[in-house]
C-alpha cells in the first residue's frame, strides 16, 4: 500500500487545499481513486469540489490529517509519504523548521527522503526567502487569487497563474509517483 499523509505545521496554512489539490490530481488524469482519511472530511469535499466516494478497494490511500505531531511523523513515515504544508513566511519557515528538527531527532534521517514540505502562499504572498534545513525537499506553492476565490480547486484550477499551475503540475507529479 502507498499512502500520502498531508498534515499542517499550524491550523490555517492550507493543508486541506493541497491534499485536495492532491486528489484533483489523481481524478484528472484518470487514477484510480485512493482510499481518503480526512480528520474534516466537510472541509475537504468543499474544496474539491465533490463528494467524496470511497472506493471499495484500493492499494493506495491519501490523509488529510490535520495539524502535525511528531509521533504522526514517525508512524506516517513507516507507512509511506508526508507532506508537511507550511505558511510561505519567515514565521511558516520557523514553525516548519522547528517541526522538522523534533521529526528528525525521533525518527533519524533515513525516513526523511519521504517527507516534503509543501510552502502554501494561502495566506498572502510569499514573504523573505525558505528558511528551511537544507536537506528538506520542498515545493512552494504561490498565492494565486484563483484559489482564494474559489471554493473549490476544480473551478480554480482554470484561472491560475502560470507560475501556480507550474507549481501544482509539480505536485501533481510528485503525487503520482507517490500514489499514482
Amino acid at each position: 500500500m502507498s499512502a500520502l499523509t498531508i498534515l499542517g505545521a499550524t491550523g490555517g496554512v492550507g493543508a486541506t487545499t493541497v491534499a485536495a489539490l492532491a486528489l484533483h490530481a489523481l481524478g484528472s488524469r484518470g487514477s484510480r481513486l485512493p482510499v481518503v482519511m480526512s480528520v474534516d472530511r466537510p472541509a475537504l469535499e468543499a474544496r474539491l469540489g465533490a463528494r467524496i466516494t470511497a472506493p471499495r478497494y484500493s492499494t493506495h490511500e491519501v490523509g488529510d490529517g490535520g495539524r502535525f505531531a511528531p509521533a504522526d511523523a514517525s508512524e506516517t513515515l513507516e507507512n509511506g509519504f508526508l507532506c508537511l504544508v507550511s505558511a510561505a513566511t519567515p514565521l511558516g519557515d520557523a514553525h516548519a523548521s522547528a517541526l522538522l528538527r523534533r521529526a528528525k531527532a525521533e525518527i533519524g534521517t533515513a525516513s526523511l527522503e519521504r517527507l516534503v514540505i509543501v510552502r502554501n502562499g494561502a495566506t498572502g504572498p510569499s514573504r523573505g526567502r525558505p528558511d528551511l534545513p537544507a536537506w528538506a525537499r520542498r515545493l512552494d506553492i504561490p498565492f494565486d487569487r484563483a484559489l482564494a476565490d474559489h471554493p473549490d480547486v476544480t473551478t480554480a484550477s482554470g484561472s491560475l497563474s502560470r507560475r501556480t499551475r507550474t507549481a501544482v503540475a509539480a505536485w501533481s507529479q510528485l503525487v503520482h509517483r507517490i500514489v499514482g
